[in-house]
């Protein structure tokens, strides 16, 4: 006849092994979308208390300054940011949102954004359709 304590101590020591395992499972399955998608989303947004229209201006408006000479210049707006770097100096880049100015042009028009990553909202843009600065929450 086997050991009472001996059978118990088994059995107890097979069911915390089989919840452990099932527990480490349920922790992959719930965990790994996220971690995911912070990986595939980036790096989480910056500072995203201070993306407001007064804090982004400090940043934007030099650009919008050069953008504005580029016009003039070249009789367009540029296509990309890229297009107006002189001598290797680089836009200011704010320790807000993603840090990264986003940028497109038009025929007759530009829009300058910043905002948090992945889809950048919220978000500060500049569009000339509007011709001010503008919070998207």
């Amino acid at each position: 006849m086997p050991n009472s304590q001996s059978t118990f101590t088994q059995r107890w020591y097979k069911t915390a092994l089989i919840a452990s395992i099932l527990m480490g499972v349920a922790g992959v399955v719930i965990l790994t979308p996220h971690i995911i998608m912070g990986v595939i989303e980036g790096p989480p947004c910056r500072n995203d208390h201070l993306l407001r229209v007064e804090n982004v201006r400090l940043y934007g408006d030099p650009i919008l300054e050069r953008i504005a000479k580029y016009r003039t210049t070249h009789g367009v707006y540029p296509h990309s940011l890229a297009d107006m770097y002189r001598d290797g100096e680089l836009f200011p880049t704010p320790d807000i949102g993603s840090g990264v100015w986003e940028y497109s042009s038009y025929s007759d028009g530009f829009c300058l954004s910043i905002g948090c990553p992945p889809d950048q909202y919220p978000n500060v843009h500049y569009c000339t359709s509007s011709g001010e600065w503008r919070q998207d929450f």
